[in-house]
């Protein structure tokens, strides 16, 4: 079957959804990996700057995204870069090797306001509808929801992989506990 070409309608915005290979668990939230995921995310905003990101959440086996890119060819590198450092933030702190998403980020066009209420709304109530927690801010993992309400400013750290292994090598740095 082939894939549908990828288009951006400028101007609106779209919810970006990639799943991780067969729904697997591999983005459970540790606070390590939830501040890399929230650095990755903001490294990705400095390196393409004409992707705007407006509402973030990643529950443990897929992440949901609601940006605006005018340019289909730019929103596919982003993609691409995200879906990269995510991978490999995912295997470094969980410890397991292989793929992590299972297949292409699925687009959805958010064409006007009632749509895009609509969106928010589903992306808020990700963890609640899953019983994971009784309000959405509860989430320990990524969620943009207090950044989103109440203007509260995201936090994270971003390490790329030179840096990783020369940490390593130094002694500064060890692997994660739970590896």
């Amino acid at each position: 079957m082939p894939r549908s070409l990828r288009h951006c309608v400028r101007h609106f915005a779209a919810e970006l959804t990639s799943r991780t290979l067969l729904g697997l668990f591999r983005l459970v939230p540790t606070p390590k990996l939830t501040a890399e995921i929230v650095g990755i995310f903001a490294e990705g905003q400095r390196k393409y700057p004409q992707v705007l990101l407006h509402f973030l959440v990643v529950p443990s086996n897929h992440y949901h995204a609601l940006a605006t890119c005018g340019d289909a060819n730019i929103l596919g590198r982003w993609l691409s870069w995200t879906k990269a450092a995510i991978a490999r933030a995912a295997r470094f702190h969980h410890g397991f090797t292989g793929p992590v998403w299972g297949r292409r980020t699925t687009k959805i066009d958010v064409l006007d306001d009632i749509a895009l209420r609509a969106r928010v709304k589903y992306l808020m109530a990700q963890a609640c509808a899953e019983n994971l927690v009784l309000k959405p801010a509860e989430w320990p993992g990524v969620n943009s929801i207090d950044a989103v309400c109440s203007g509260a400013v995201m936090s994270g750290s971003y390490e790329t992989a030179e840096t990783r292994r020369a940490a390593m090598r130094d002694g500064t740095q060890t692997l994660p506990m739970n590896r």
